[in-house]
């Protein structure tokens, strides 16, 4: 794989929890369809995989962790020796289908949004639902007991109240002046949180459907108790939080 530059325009932030070779298909999907010579690549390992930092870029920054920590902790310890004048983050398993910075820095050049994530379809181009209106306890249990929907989408532009963690592009100011996501959410509600904020401090997201990426889903949450525990003490860390009553009255 290529060198990366010093000088970047984007800087990357993936994070693998046993990802390994999920990560190098990442990485070379993006070699596939962008410039990476503009691209600046953080890779943390959150587990410890031998002979990961081998099969990664030679100036890649690489991070690993004595002992697992979280989305929000991850990110925000990347973003520290990010140099790049945007900030990405994506999650391990997902998969460029087509060139995308470009388009992604011209929206926000004009003015039309400050986070944006393009659609997240799976392999079967079905669409993922990594949009969402802002979430209630009522949402929440409607969904954990009602039958899973596929989504739709009829629009090419959607300006939703957050979206996923799993791809969100945005300057790298804008990150900062959001003050990174709160680590103490873990796993779950980062991105809920991290987009609330930007929502009430006046930043606009969105979701441009005429723009892909491929991601399969994992829904930890729905497989394991542990995770599922983790899911709720975070919904339940939001709920009660100021930021979440601001943006119910926002509403």
């Amino acid at each position: 794989m290529p060198s990366i530059i010093s000088s970047p325009l984007i800087t990357l932030s993936v994070v693998s929890h046993g990802n390994a070779e999920t990560v190098i298909a990442l990485v070379e999907s993006v070699l596939q369809y962008e410039r990476f010579d503009t691209v600046q690549l953080i890779i943390t390992d959150n587990i410890g995989e031998q002979g990961f930092r081998e099969k990664l870029p030679q100036k890649a920054l690489f991070f690993h962790n004595h002992t697992p920590r979280g989305f929000a902790h991850n990110h925000n310890q990347a973003f520290k020796y990010a140099k790049g004048e945007y900030f990405c983050i994506l999650n391990p398993d997902i998969i460029f289908i087509e060139p995308l910075f470009k388009y992604l820095i011209s929206y926000i050049g004009d003015g039309h949004a400050d986070i944006i994530s393009p659609l997240i379809v799976d392999s079967k181009n079905m669409v993922q639902d990594s949009f969402r209106e802002l979430p209630t306890p009522t949402k929440i249990l409607a969904r954990r007991l009602g039958k899973k929907q596929r989504v739709f989408v009829t629009a090419k532009e959607i300006f939703p109240d957050w979206l996923a963690g799993m791809f969100l592009f945005m300057r790298s100011d804008t990150f900062e002046q959001l003050g990174g996501f709160d680590e103490r959410y873990f796993l779950y509600f980062e991105d809920v949180d991290f987009c609330t904020r930007a929502r009430l401090a006046g930043f606009q997201l969105l979701l441009e459907s005429a723009l892909k990426v491929q991601h399969d889903a994992h829904r930890g949450s729905q497989r394991s108790l542990r995770y599922l525990l983790w899911h709720l003490h975070s919904a339940v860390k939001f709920f009660s939080s100021e930021t979440y009553r601001k943006a119910k009255r926002m509403a």
